[in-house]
């Protein structure tokens, strides 16, 4: 994190004692995380769903990122994953992950005749990483 200060010392002379005032002024620039997390190929899984038998629940998992890393001194640092859909006007739709744990996360009834591109990013208060680790989950046969 990135921090400025100035001290100001202001001397004051009361009845023959002399007073010495600090004042300390920080700021704080906003910084997001410096990276996402890494993820290797094959770094996840699938079982048929727990919701139904058509879909498939998927876990993703990545290495950590370190604490110099995360660019916050409060506990707003988090993981966030998403696969990606392209809605009928060509936007495009962002599928957040159903439940992110520290270093997975579980994404619940995803199309077995369906691949995924999934990106993970590290996130703060601040926002999300510029970059992003991606994996893609291909089709279940």
């Amino acid at each position: 994190m990135c921090k400025m200060g100035q001290i100001n010392v202001q001397p004051i002379t009361m009845a023959g004692i002399m007073l010495i005032i600090i004042s300390l002024t920080t700021q704080s620039f906003a910084e997001t995380p410096k990276r996402p997390p890494k993820i290797d190929i094959g770094n996840f899984e699938y079982v048929l769903s727990s919701v139904n038998d058509v879909t498939r629940d998927v876990i993703v998992y990545w290495q950590n990122i370190h604490e110099n890393e995360k660019n916050t001194i409060d506990d707003s640092f988090e993981y966030r994953a998403y696969y990606t859909s392209i809605a009928d006007n060509n936007t495009i739709i962002y599928h957040p992950c159903n439940k992110t744990y520290a270093n997975h996360a579980t994404f619940v009834g995803l199309e077995l005749n369906i691949g995924y591109n999934i990106s993970v990013y590290s996130a703060n208060k601040d926002g999300l990483s510029t970059e992003y680790a991606n994996i893609y989950i291909p089709n279940s046969p």
